[in-house]
């Protein structure tokens, strides 16, 4: 009986961990995505400026 409690407990941290790792993950995803969309933002921008005053 310990032992299969053990194995729970084990399995319900390993779970944990996993769904830290997915959450962090997918914070690092929009924080890219923001990060793409200024940078597609800013090279709109200078095209636009570009081509406004060439």
């Amino acid at each position: 009986m310990n032992l299969l409690h053990e194995d729970l407990a084990r399995a319900q941290i390993q779970e944990r961990l996993d769904a830290g790792r997915a959450h962090r993950r997918a914070a690092e995803a929009r924080r890219a995505r923001r990060r793409n969309r200024e940078e597609r933002k800013l090279t709109l921008r200078t095209f636009l400026v570009r081509t406004r005053y060439v």
